[in-house]
């Protein structure tokens, strides 16, 4: 991507083999999400024989069409359709990837973790009522998406820091609304058996539930599906 953990890892991976592939996805109709300049620079400078992937709409309703047919249940995390591009392509020059999905849960490097203290460190004075109201809106700004989690305030940690995530119990709340009270309820009881201190619950959950159900599964199946391992 150009970021940090995937520039490190390749880094150390042209220490044992020089001249590796490496392939970054372009996203030119949402150019604030685009991060291949970034990408090229860094493999230019690492002597990486580079393939830049343009991840347009037309491109991933393709790949889309593939992922309904032959996943095997459903899949929360919508960035599963440019990784299944990105997947099948790469399939074309190598057979083995390797890529930095987990370094944040793994080393604490959200925002989000920083976010959650200082929620612990709010009183929560906005009643339910307005909470669940706003939690319903759902609007993808990170800036309102903040907001929100504070506004679940101290009483609801588990609460405050799914708000900070991307938001599939608004989704389940529209698909199987009966399903959603209970899968809160699991998520809180699982939140509150956590060991350790209440500061390290919201890496404790990533790395332990969020991770292996959503972001591995979700690359596991986009590679799978091109028989890349």
């Amino acid at each position: 991507s150009g970021g940090v953990d995937s520039t490190t890892l390749a880094a150390m991976a042209t220490e044992h083999q020089p001249g590796l592939h490496a392939v970054t996805l372009s996203f030119p109709e949402s150019p604030h999400l685009d991060e291949a300049g970034f990408a090229r620079r860094n493999a230019e400078s690492l002597g990486l024989r580079h393939h830049v992937i343009r991840a347009d709409y037309e491109s991933m309703a393709v790949v889309a069409s593939e992922l309904m047919v032959r996943t095997a249940e459903p899949l929360g995390d919508a960035s599963v359709l440019p990784l299944s591009l990105l997947a099948r392509q790469a399939r074309e020059y190598v057979p083995v990837v390797l890529g930095g999905e987990g370094a944040d849960e793994m080393l604490g490097g959200y925002r989000r973790y920083s976010i959650e203290r200082f929620v612990r460190a709010s009183p929560s004075l906005i009643p339910n009522e307005v909470v669940n109201a706003f939690a319903r809106a759902r609007t993808p700004s990170n800036v309102l998406r903040t907001v929100e989690a504070v506004m679940w305030g101290r009483r609801r940690q588990f609460r405050a820091h799914s708000a900070l995530l991307l938001g599939e119990y608004a989704v389940l709340a529209q698909v199987a609304p009966d399903l959603t009270a209970s899968a809160l309820l699991e998520r809180e009881t699982y939140w509150a058996s956590l060991p350790g201190r209440t500061e390290t619950r919201p890496v404790q959950y990533d790395r332990h539930l969020w991770l292996p159900n959503t972001y591995l599964e979700k690359s596991d199946r986009a590679t799978m599906l091109w028989g890349l391992e």
